[in-house]
């Protein structure tokens, strides 16, 4: 917490793949200080439908009752939602990430590894990966005086 001067009583979601969903669904029933997501997923019946493909895949959303959807979510959360994807990530696709992020009511950053994908995001990002958190972590008044940002790391 030290670190990050946080204080607290600032709470702090953080979700990755499929834990997206459940850190972005838990910041619209609470207030919180910021969203921190990496390789996220649009919802889960999306990622059932890239999993199992037709036919299963178009019976899915019929029996799905999972309330996880960071995409149609997350215009309604009230803090920054920021995001890092892997540019290699075939399981979450970066599009997924990119996708969250534009419906985002309050974007925070939008960090893209080219060379991560799936399970090695922060290794590949480096200290890029952790001033991106750092500052996801940050003030929202930081956040809001500043546009969002979309920062990629070299390959």
């Amino acid at each position: 917490m030290q670190r990050f001067a946080l204080d607290s009583k600032q709470v702090v979601l953080y979700g990755h793949s499929l834990g997206s969903g459940v850190a972005v669904n838990l910041a619209t029933e609470r207030s919180v200080h910021a969203v921190v997501l990496e390789a996220p997923i649009t919802s889960l019946d999306d990622m059932g439908r890239r999993a199992f493909g037709p036919p299963l895949s178009w019976i899915l959303p019929l029996i799905s009752r999972s309330p996880f959807a960071p995409l149609r979510q997350a215009s309604t959360v009230n803090a920054p939602i920021s995001i890092v994807i892997g540019g290699r990530d075939e399981v979450a696709p970066p599009e997924m990430g990119r996708a969250v992020f534009a419906a985002s009511a309050h974007r925070g950053e939008l960090l893209e590894v080219p060379s991560a994908d799936h399970g090695n995001i922060a290794d590949r990002g480096g200290h890029a990966y952790w001033d991106w958190f750092s500052r996801a972590v940050a003030s929202p008044a930081t956040l809001r005086a500043t546009p969002s940002t979309t920062r990629a790391i070299r390959p």
